[in-house]
């Protein structure tokens, strides 16, 4: 299954660990640029089929993979050339920032590149909410507070935000309509960042509704998905859930099963049953005025969706 994995970062001292050795593409470069305005030649680099990279930052080294599944290490995929840049989104709080990789064909190609995408469908990226929290981030802190990407009092907030640890799948939204990644058979808690606050939301879809099933989830996968406003007369300020793109197929994890609750289709809305023997298939919704559906509603209400990059 391709479920996200952790920050892409770890931290060695002037040395590469055997291991890693024969798989990194070690290059000699400059200390470099994370900027997207004043990027050089030189921060150009080639991740092609690379499973560390170092980032030439300070020392201790930070490295950087692409992606982990079942504890292996993905390489970079082919002709995964371009720039680490320092990624901030306009009209979002900063703890929507963080490093991401542009793929562009020449050095001189940014501004018509794109950003690298995990095998998730995510945009690769080591968040600014990761590395103001994790033991591993000293060294990247640091680096882009002298380079004026970031305040200590940014990173500070950051930390202060970020996703605390528990059960199920911790998801982080800034602005209504963000894609995110879910899986069909956990529940998924949402935080929404607006301005310094941090309200948090779950989303129980794909459970079973009936009462001796309740805490039983009868499909398997993933895929990405996006909050929409619901359009019904009936339902005006409610939220519903598009299935955008589907990263693993649902499978059905409970032998025989009736089907009551239908697997998620990509492209449509996630439906359920209403309650009750008998009861018709509609959209799962969730009211914005409700206590669990305010943070939402803030989100739909305060924050701009944010401009291409």
């Amino acid at each position: 299954m391709l479920y996200g994995s952790k920050a892409p970062l770890t931290l060695y001292g002037s040395r590469f660990p055997s291991k890693i050795r024969s798989t990194s593409a070690l290059v000699h470069v400059r200390r470099m640029v994370l900027d997207p305005t004043r990027l050089r030649r030189t921060d150009y680099v080639d991740l092609s089929r690379s499973k560390w990279f170092p980032l030439h930052l300070e020392e201790p080294r930070v490295h950087v993979h692409y992606f982990r599944l079942k504890k292996q290490t993905i390489p970079f995929p082919p002709r995964t050339a371009g720039f680490f840049y320092y990624y901030r989104p306009k009209h979002l709080p900063v703890t929507a920032s963080g490093v991401r990789f542009r793929v562009a064909p020449s050095s001189t190609a940014f501004p018509i590149g794109f950003d690298l995408v995990r095998p998730d469908g995510q945009p690769w990226e080591i968040t600014l909410r990761a590395i103001a929290s994790t033991q591993r981030g000293p060294v990247m802190k640091e680096f882009l507070v002298n380079q004026g990407l970031v305040t200590k009092a940014e990173l500070e907030l950051c930390a202060a935000l970020c996703p605390s640890r528990g059960r199920g799948e911790r998801i982080v939204l800034h602005y209504f309509g963000q894609p995110f990644l879910v899986r069909f058979d956990k529940a998924t808690y949402v935080q929404v960042v607006c301005g310094s606050e941090l309200l948090t939301t779950d989303i129980r879809v794909f459970h079973e509704q009936r009462a001796r099933r309740t805490n039983e989830y009868p499909y398997s996968g993933s895929a990405l998905v996006r909050f929409e406003l619901a359009e019904s007369a009936e339902q005006p300020r409610a939220a519903v859930l598009r299935v955008l793109k589907m990263i693993q197929p649902p499978k059905l994890r409970i032998a025989g099963y009736d089907g009551h609750l239908p697997a998620p289709v990509e492209g449509e809305l996630v439906v359920r049953r209403k309650m009750g023997p008998g009861a018709p298939l509609g959209p799962w919704t969730r009211k914005l005025d409700s206590k669990l559906g305010k943070p939402l509603g803030l989100l739909l209400d305060r924050v701009k969706m944010p401009t291409q990059s």
